[in-house]
This record gives structure tokens, sequence and C-alpha cells, in this order.
């Protein structure tokens, strides 16, 4: 996989079992916040605007509240997003509003 196609990690942060992530997908011109509560072995996920992301990465919790997020739990998504994270950005990006993942 090319440079220009691979996810970056731009932002990360930890706090009471509450991670943070801030991803950029160059291949699919997306940006996304992943939210994972390692306590209750949930997050989701959020397709952001560039002009938004700062904003979403430090208040995620206000952006779910709108419904553009993808619900999941962490055990299983956890060893997909491994093996897949390469190509989450188009499908966060394409989530119209809310969408539950299930294993």
């Amino acid at each position: 996989m090319s440079p220009a196609t691979q996810t970056r990690e731009l932002a990360a942060r930890e706090g009471d079992g509450i991670q943070v992530t801030l991803l950029w997908h160059p291949g699919d011109h997306a940006l996304t916040v992943s939210v994972e509560d390692t306590r209750a072995g949930r997050g989701f996920r959020l397709a952001v605007a560039p002009d938004r992301a700062l904003d979403a990465f430090y208040h995620p919790y206000a952006y779910a509240a709108e419904g553009t997020t993808t619900n999941h739990d962490n055990a299983r998504n956890r060893r997909n997003q491994r093996r897949s994270v390469h190509g989450i950005g188009a499908a966060a990006a394409a989530l119209p509003h809310a969408t539950t993942l299930r294993p």
C-alpha cells in the first residue's frame, strides 16, 4: 500500500478509560474521530469535516449526539480495525447518519 493511501494518526488522547483518536485517510480525503471506552468495551467512529476535525476531537460526544456515528463493540472491532484500518475512510465518510455495526 502506498503512503498516500495509508491512514495516519493526527492526534490521540486518553483519560479515565476513554481513548480518542483523530485519523486522516488521504486516499479517501476523509477525517474520522474514533472513541473507545475501554471500561465498557464500546466505542464509536465519527466522519468529520476538515474544518470541524479538532473540535470533534476535543468534543466527540457532542458530535455523536448529532447522529453521524458508527457504533461498535471493542473486542471484535479492534481486531478488525487492525486488519482494515486503511479501508475505513470511505465507509466512514459515506455515513449519512448513525449506523450500528454488529459482530
